[in-house]
């Protein structure tokens, strides 16, 4: 003889549910229980624990006190507001003297000396030929070294009046005789042409002659260079 109860559908739910997760604890129990043994992760555990235990031991380092740092930072405004001070001062000295200076002539002098040594290790036929041609020279065939003044420039230059300017330049390399190369006036600020220079002057053909030989990397200009502008000054009229 067989007694079958009928339960509620819910009750025969959570009876399942009840069962599954019984089983999942079993496995997962059963799982750990079998995970091998670490021993250096407690030792790891261990050493992280001294080496926390050693910094909170150790002393810390000592902050300014609040009355240094204001102290501090008052210094630094204090010399920052000095510096603009004074440069505020030099400021309005130097329009000041710009100011009286308005419409005064005006003299720079400047110069500069370029020493040029040419030195022959060893010479040829050919070289011989043109340094000695005669047979009879006692220095024979072998080229002489030599030093020589390539620029020896004595510049004068200026304002005058509000709008005008004027340059002279002298060349003194050799004894004998000396070398004129700037030599004009100019005006500034004119309508449609700004600025125009009358006299002794460097042609605009080429950035290298523009620039002034004080600024060259190398004591001569470029072959090319000067081939199409020898000498690139002239008597002209120039604006730009």
């Amino acid at each position: 003889m067989s007694l079958r109860v009928a339960l509620p559908s819910s009750a025969m739910l959570l009876v399942w549910a009840l069962s599954t997760l019984a089983c999942i604890t079993a496995t997962h129990a059963q799982s750990f229980s079998s995970a091998p043994y670490e021993p250096h992760l407690f030792e790891r555990l261990e050493a992280a624990e001294r080496r926390i235990q050693q910094l909170e031991a150790a002393p810390q380092a000592r902050m300014f006190p609040a009355h240094a740092r204001e102290s501090t930072l008052d210094s630094f405004h204090h010399r920052l507001s000095e510096l603009e001070r004074v440069w505020e001062q030099d400021a309005q000295a130097e329009a000041k003297k710009q100011v009286g200076s308005a419409g005064k002539p005006s003299l720079k002098i400047n110069g500069r000396i370029h020493l040029d040594y040419w030195n022959f290790t060893n010479d040829s036929p050919g070289i011989g030929f043109f340094e000695h041609p005669d047979a009879g020279d006692n220095f024979g065939t072998d080229p002489e070294d030599r030093i020589f003044f390539r620029r020896v420039r004595l510049k004068f230059e200026g304002d005058l009046f509000e709008t005008m300017l004027y340059r002279m330049q002298f060349d003194l390399n050799t004894t004998d005789s000396g070398e004129m190369k700037d030599m004009y006036i100019g005006f500034k600020e004119l309508p449609i042409l700004g600025t125009l220079l009358i006299g002794n002057q460097k042609r605009p053909i080429g950035m290298d002659h523009l620039n002034s030989s004080r600024f060259n990397v190398f004591i001569e200009r470029p072959l090319v260079v000067e081939a199409f502008n020898e000498d690139a000054r002239r008597l002209g009229i120039a604006a730009y």
